[in-house]
């Protein structure tokens, strides 16, 4: 996968959380737990495949489960 196909494949994923979430999590919030989360893992990913997927279960996980900042601010 290319770094543009992997940056396009998490957006997806993201838009698709968006539209999962909408009236319970603003948007840019979305946004902005994913890119932190994309950030963490691609840095240290050796197969970037799984890095989409990746970030749209941690960032579902904190948005939904996880006490606020409490995720992304690790990362």
């Amino acid at each position: 996968m290319t770094p543009q196909e992997l940056e396009e494949q998490t957006a997806k994923g993201l838009d698709n959380l968006r539209r999962e979430l909408v009236g319970s999590v603003p948007g840019e919030r979305v946004a902005e737990v994913g890119h932190a989360h994309f950030e963490r893992i691609s840095s240290n990913a050796s197969i970037p495949d799984f890095v989409p997927l990746l970030v749209y279960r941690y960032a579902r996980e904190e948005l939904l489960y996880g006490a606020p900042d409490q995720l992304h601010q690790a990362a």
